[in-house]
């Protein structure tokens, strides 16, 4: 019995994907490594990729797209983004964004965006520290902790009747 460890190539992210992806209901994620202009330009692309995708196939007066980027727990640098569309609206979270697609006005609205959890905490701690560019994102985390974005969840999952 050979009790040396055999080499290979294969990096500690690309073995731990490998396991991941044997297990069922795990779906193959786009990496976006940086914040680079190439990388927010293919979230965006993302976006209305969904969008276009799924705006004949719901039914009702709008959708939701989901936008969950996280960061794997093996690779602090890489972040995951993962785009989905669905009808009824989730309580916002950590690394969440979330658009409302108006079918009559052909529109794509911004509900919010959530930082992951550090960066909230953060920005919640130190409300007067924060650089006047993520004036708009210190608002929905405000709005979220005191449970106002919970509330418009809410009302836009009763429009769907969705109790």
């Amino acid at each position: 019995m050979n009790l040396v460890p055999q080499k290979n190539n294969l990096t500690a992210g690309q073995r731990i994907y490998d396991v991941l992806k044997k297990h069922e209901g795990v779906q193959e994620l786009v990496a976006i490594t940086d914040l680079t202009e190439d990388g927010k330009q293919k979230a965006g692309n993302d976006v209305i990729e969904t969008m276009e995708k799924w705006k004949k196939k719901y039914p009702g007066d709008f959708f939701i797209v989901l936008v969950i980027r996280s960061c794997p727990f093996f690779s602090i640098q890489n972040t995951r983004t993962q785009v989905f569309a669905r009808q009824s609206c989730p309580d916002p979270w950590f690394g969440h964004t979330l658009y409302r697609y108006h079918k009559k006005e052909d529109k794509l609205e911004m509900m919010w965006t959530i930082p992951d959890q550090n960066t909230f905490y953060a920005m919640l701690e130190n409300k007067e520290m924060v650089h006047p560019d993520n004036y708009e994102v210190l608002q929905f985390v405000l709005d979220a902790y005191d449970g106002k974005l919970r509330d418009l969840s809410n009302r836009i999952n009763k429009e769907l009747n969705i109790t």
